[in-house]
């Protein structure tokens, strides 16, 4: 018996897969979809999210958060402020930098240093001065990578 596919066989099996993918894609929002996307030095969150709603695949995001949920959007770095960013990490970084570069909020980063859940923080001695080195930033979102094995 052989065990290489006919080309028909492939393309169908390839069918499978991409309407299997597309079914996932549709269960997300726009946002969920470019956050699952996002790669450091990669497109920005803004394009990203201007691609996955070009398709047409994916839901709407939701309307504004309720009054009682408080989250500073404003405080998430701008388009223009993300264009004066290096396109690679810089091997250490202060919590702003660090913050700019993931798209989150330095209060972010913050809650997730209180909670041990974030990238690892290295302390300069004999002071308060929080850093961030480039290989402990990779390593946490290596470990925070999607898992697709199961799609």
């Amino acid at each position: 018996m052989s065990t290489h596919k006919t080309k028909e066989q492939a393309l169908r099996d390839l069918g499978e897969v991409v309407a299997e993918e597309v079914a996932i894609i549709r269960t997300l929002t726009v946002r969920e979809a470019a956050e699952r996307i996002w790669y450091p030095g990669g497109p920005s969150m803004e394009q990203l999210i201007e691609r996955c709603a070009g398709t047409g695949l994916c839901k709407p995001d939701l309307e504004a958060p309720a009054a009682d949920v408080t989250r500073d959007e404003s405080a998430h770095a701008t388009g223009a402020q993300r264009s004066n960013l290096p396109s690679e990490f810089p091997p250490v970084m202060s919590p702003k930098t660090l913050a700019a570069f993931l798209e989150v909020t330095p209060l972010t980063l913050q809650r997730w240093r209180n909670a041990k859940t974030g990238p690892v923080p290295a302390l300069v001695p004999d002071s308060n001065v929080i850093r961030y080195t480039r290989e402990d930033v990779v390593a946490w979102l290596a470990r925070h990578r999607a898992d697709w094995s199961d799609s």
